[in-house]
């Protein structure tokens, strides 16, 4: 992300939408959140790019239930990868093209630096398509 906009805060922002719990099996409870991710185009930011994700807060480990004190901050993490994904961050990753330690054989696709450009015009096209969608959405409830 600052490679392609910046510094966070400045070329790209998140914010946490909303924080929640539920119960899981067993006793489990599961915490969950959604964010919002932002980029900088010029002087205007983004549409919200959300993200949902989730983790365990109480599991049941060997018939007993455990605590985990970062519940919270993994159900942040991965909903902030999710939306993360939709601006095709770590895309050589989830296409496979990277095996944990190094890229295999097929190269890498990651976009050049001089390429922002073009990525933001792609980015705003979905983005715009993206609120048609809700809007049409909204009025066809």
């Amino acid at each position: 992300m600052t490679e392609q906009f910046g510094l966070c805060g400045i070329g790209w922002k998140f914010e946490i939408s909303k924080l929640w719990t539920e119960d899981g099996a067993n006793g489990e409870k599961l915490s969950f959140a959604q964010v919002a991710v932002f980029v900088k185009d010029g002087d205007k930011w983004s549409e919200p790019i959300v993200g949902i994700g989730g983790s365990r807060l109480v599991t049941s480990e060997k018939g007993k239930l455990v605590s985990n004190d970062e519940g919270y901050k993994m159900a942040v993490t991965d909903a902030f990868s999710t939306a993360l994904k939709m601006l095709g961050v770590a895309a050589d990753i989830y296409a496979g093209l990277w095996d944990g330690s190094k890229y295999t054989s097929r190269h890498s696709h990651s976009l050049p630096l001089n390429s922002h450009r073009l990525f933001l015009q792609c980015l705003r096209l979905l983005l715009n398509r993206h609120s048609q969608l809700l809007q049409s959405h909204k009025f066809n409830q």
